[in-house]
């Protein structure tokens, strides 16, 4: 039954008589492992080195199970084992076939007949001159290996054989109940290396031709099922005169079976329930249950009867138990087989698998001759051959069946050989282990002129210079003494490397360095040189400050002592941080030339208010904007497409060709890389047709993502065919830019130039391809930038918009300096600021945006709707706002002190900042909120400060969802990274 049933795991070799022998009785005797009466022990069908133990008794199993594991001394070179006692898990047996009908007394002619088991490690000539000391010409058959079968013609002999005391000879007697099988019979002699498409020919020959079908079964044995009765005797005497494979083959009958195997789903059914079903005959046909163990507590179960006919009567039953079909089938414990009634033919099963290895180990048994044999002999005991991959990526052991596919041996063993071979090479690694100890390069150096001598035959230790750390692979015995020792004169090497490294440092401390300090402009150069060459500070440290007045690369060179670089680095840094840069367009006519004629009084002038002031000339060029339906802008204006900044830019392409003008500008700014996507077409004997686009890489330019557009030829015989392929490389490189979440795409003049389009039908196909996107509202895409290098061709395009309906919003040109205005020292412009504001919000509240600049400026508003959300610009002070809550841009401790945050936090008071220090230090993209204070705000949120537009949005999206986890309407943001 369940409750008395363990299973025994932790065997290294399948378990056999000699092994059965003994833990068996090692599991009898309490002294040694609590245990006492066996009802039952056998290997598990599907794993022979898993053994079933079912006791007699619920308290015998339970002290058992209690100590967990058993040493078991099995003799000879398996030694001392450690078992492993567990409660029944998963074992799948095969079905059994066989009827009533087939089973008979041994000699139904001898009532008084009687059958002896007899055990012994001698020879059977031994044996044989024994028994006949004590009886007339004993009936004997093989039963196993040491084991036989004999029968007595009457009780008296079986009692003087028992009586001549076979003990003392090392002869073990007992008595056998004495039913066997008229059909089936068990011949043993037949090995691994027998053919199998030749044992029906033998057994053919041995019964005069009778029908039959053989399983085979472990160790050396097959069963033999006749279909119909023979001469057993004549059979039996056959097989014993006559060799197989120049193999003696040993013959005897089956014995009969009290034991059945239940299979099916019995998840939902108790072990009460199905006692009581199987224990009912008028349900079952059984009679009384004489043991019941789990194999598969949901799956299979062992029943043993008392009598072999009620084992039978429940096979021939079809069984329906809650709902559930349930499969009965003999099962023969001895044997630990459940037989098919089919001659056994070869399976689909793995012959070759691969099993992965670490790279350190795999490669140390394969250059080791004593563990790669140990390993290769090992695999042979399982029928494998081993190969050892250790140069492709993935290092591993290949396996490979050695068994011969017409070999008796691969039926035996070749539906589990993957298991066993894979079970045989863990139990093979599991005595190695593979160390990593962390150690610099340097520290390395120090210790392997002291490493422990290793011996090459048990370990290996080598340094990885790329990943900074010391393997050590080998036996665990060898690695664990070896690692212990290195790390103790690593702990040593280190020690004595840090002072060094102190001493080495005070000598740098006073080594004299220079470094390079960047400023953006060469009049920065020139202000700075002679407000530094006052400063006390420098003077004091000693430093020497040359400016270095290069156009592309202007910076100032500092040179003083290791030990004082850095302060004298942070007192040049905080003068340039207070360096304002304004830079004023002045194109009223006769501006430009007042300017001129007093340059020199302005300098002055300029000098005594401590400034520089430079006056140059700016080239003008020419920008015309357009709102389109939808919310669209599209501006048009003269420049190089390849320095546009947008978040997506197309570059047209002929015949995959960068022989074009345009082509050649976006692959002089954006670098070679932006050609592969290209190339791999090109390799892969691919095109792109006319109209057709990819996406791919930007490289350096100013945007996230790259089109290529096909561009066809102009032809004027197929003007309308060369328009609509226009049209559609339009359209479908804005839907590309649109998916990828880009508000801005930039083109030049499609069709122009080399392609030969007529500027009116490159403005008309661009346009139609423009109109169609906006009335697929993909809604991402706002702004649309045309920019061509050819003034003329900006001219027909403003023309050619015209006579299509389209007029500019400012109808008069608009003058735009080339230089942009300079970035505060936060790194970004305001406007670029704001942009970032803008595409962070989300249509979730009004929202506010506030810069205090107010110093000799007048107030100005701004206001616009994205979607249902109001967005207002203004100038004023945000410690007086009223929304629900306003933003203040700080560092990762909440206490900057300047700026607007130190305004913010100011205006709060001591609660704020009180507040703020029971936070801690926050990430460098942290989020917090607080009271507000002494503000008319309800809640401040203090975002740690960013200076790149994505995470300024990346921040803002937290904050909105701040702001809706508190329920917040409206937020007043500050102009964010422009300060200084």
């Amino acid at each position: 039954m369940a409750g008395k049933t363990l299973i025994l795991e932790g065997l290294t070799a399948d378990l056999d008589d000699q092994i059965k022998s003994k833990l068996s009785s090692y599991f009898k005797i309490k002294r040694r492992s609590g245990g006492g009466e066996i009802s039952e022990l056998y290997a598990d069908p599907t794993d022979k080195r898993r053994v079933v133990l079912v006791y007699v008794d619920d308290k015998i199993r339970n002290e058992v199970l209690s100590r967990k594991t058993h040493q078991v001394d099995l003799k000879g070179s398996l030694g001392v084992v450690t078992l492993h006692v567990t409660l029944p898990e998963d074992v799948k047996p095969e079905p059994v076939l066989s009827s009533e009908a087939d089973f008979v007394c041994y000699d139904e002619a001898k009532e008084d007949a009687a059958l002896l088991c007899v055990t012994s490690e001698r020879r059977r000539e031994s044996l044989e001159m024994f028994f006949e000391l004590c009886i007339e010409d004993p009936i004997r058959r093989k039963h196993g290996k040491n084991t036989w079968i004999l029968q007595m013609s009457n009780k008296a002999d079986m009692e003087s054989v028992c009586a001549s005391n076979p003990q003392q000879y090392g002869i073990s007697v007992e008595v056998e109940d004495g039913l066997v099988d008229r059909r089936r019979y068990v011949l043993s002699g037949l090995d691994d290396c027998c053919p199998s498409d030749s044992i029906s020919m033998y057994i053919h020959s041995c019964s005069h031709g009778a029908e039959h079908s053989w399983e085979a079964v472990g160790g050396d044995s097959i069963v033999v099922t006749f279909e119909e009765d023979i001469d057993g005797h004549q059979f039996m005497q056959r097989t014993f005169t006559k060799r197989f494979n120049k193999n003696k083959i040993d013959a005897c009958r089956l014995e009969l079976t009290k034991s059945v195997i239940v299979q099916g789903d019995m998840s939902q059914i108790s072990e009460e329930y199905l006692r009581l079903y199987f224990s009912n005959q008028r349900k079952s046909g059984e009679d009384i249950i004489k043991s019941f163990a789990y194999v598969n507590q949901n799956k299979s179960i062992v029943i043993t009867f008392e009598d072999w006919k009620d084992a039978q009567r429940v096979t021939e039953h079809k069984h329906t138990v809650m709902e559930r079909e349930l499969v009965a089938q003999l099962f023969y414990p001895d044997l630990q087989w459940v037989f098919t009634g089919q001659t056994h033919h070869q399976g689909n099963f793995s012959t070759d698998i691969a099993i992965p290895v670490r790279p350190e180990l795999l490669s140390f048994i394969s250059r080791n001759d004593i563990f790669r044999e140990e390993l290769t002999s090992a695999l042979q005991r399982v029928h494998a051959m081993v190969s050892f991959n250790i140069i492709s990526n993935h290092p591993q052991l290949e396996l490979k069946m050695s068994m011969n596919k017409n070999l008796l041996g691969l039926l035996r063993h070749g539906a589990s050989w993957e298991t066993n071979a894979r079970r045989e090479v863990q139990t093979h690694l599991e005595r190695y282990i593979v160390e990593h100890i962390p150690m610099k390069a340097v520290v390395w150096q120090a210790v392997k002129g002291c490493c422990p001598e290793v011996n090459l035959a048990t370990a290996l230790i080598y340094f990885k210079i790329c990943t900074s750390e010391l393997v050590v692979v080998g036996r665990w015995e060898e690695v664990e003494t070896l690692v212990k020792e290195i790390k103790s004169k690593m702990e040593k090497a280190s020690d004595e490397l840090q002072i060094i490294a102190k001493v080495k440092g005070c000598l740098e401390n006073k080594k004299v360095v220079t470094e390079d300090v960047p400023l953006k402009t060469l009049q920065e150069v020139e202000f700075i040189e002679l407000k530094l060459s006052a400063d006390p500070q420098l003077k004091a440290l000693g430093v020497t400050i040359l400016p270095c007045r290069s156009p592309q690369s202007p910076c100032l060179k500092v040179t003083a002592t290791s030990d004082q670089i850095k302060e004298a680095i942070d007192v040049v840094n905080s003068h340039i941080r207070i360096i304002t840069t304004r830079k004023y367009m002045y194109s009223k006519a006769g501006e430009a030339k007042i300017l001129k004629n007093n340059n020199s009084l302005l300098k002055m002038q300029a000098k005594g208010l401590g400034c520089n002031l430079e006056l140059s000339e700016q080239n003008i060029t020419q920008q015309f904007s357009y709102d389109l339906k939808g919310g669209v802008t599209l501006t048009l204006s003269q420049g190089n497409i390849a320095k546009q900044t947008s978040d997506v830019l197309i570059c047209p392409l002929v015949n995959m060709s960068f022989n074009n003008p345009v082509a050649q500008q976006f692959l002089e700014i954006g670098g070679p890389e932006i050609k592969n996507d290209v190339d791999v077409l090109e390799k892969a004997k691919q095109s792109l047709l006319a109209g057709d686009v990819i996406m791919t890489n930007a490289g350096t330019l100013k945007s996230k993502k790259l089109i290529y557009a096909a561009i066809p030829v102009w032809r004027k015989t197929y003007s309308d065919l060369n328009s609509t392929y226009l049209v559609t490389a339009v359209l479908q490189s804005l839907l590309k830019g649109a998916n990828n979440q880009c508000g801005s795409l930039g083109m030049p003049a499609l069709g122009c130039g080399t392609c030969g389009f007529p500027v009116k039908d490159s403005c008309e196909a661009i346009m139609k391809g423009i109109s169609s996107f906006i009335d697929l509202d993909c809604g991402t895409m706002t702004t649309i930038h045309l920019t061509e290098s050819d003034p003329k061709t900006v001219e027909g395009f403003k023309s050619a918009l015209e006579s299509l309906g389209y007029h500019p919003t400012d109808p008069t040109k608009t003058k735009i300096p080339l230089i942009p205005s300079s970035p505060g020292a936060g790194g970004m412009k305001f406007v670029e600021s704001f942009l970032a504001l803008l595409h962070g919000i989300k249509a979730h509240f009004s929202f506010f945006c506030v810069e205090d600049n107010s110093r000799g400026q007048t107030a100005t508003t701004a206001e616009k709707l994205i979607g249902p959300v109001k967005v207002k610009l203004f100038c004023g002070d945000i410690t007086k706002e009223k929304t629900d809550a306003i933003v203040s841009s700080t560092n990762t401790s909440l206490n900057l002190n300047s700026g607007v945050s130190g305004a913010i936090l100011k205006a709060a008071g001591e609660e704020v900042v009180d507040e703020c220090n029971n936070l801690g230090n926050q990430p460098r993209d942290g989020v917090v909120i607080t009271k507000p204070g002494n503000l008319a705000a309800k809640h401040i949120i203090h975002m740690v400060g960013q200076t790149k537009e994505k995470d300024i949005i990346s921040s803002m999206l937290k904050v909105f969802k701040m702001c809706e986890d508190h329920k917040i309407r409206s937020v007043s943001f500050p102009a964010l990274s422009t300060g200084r």
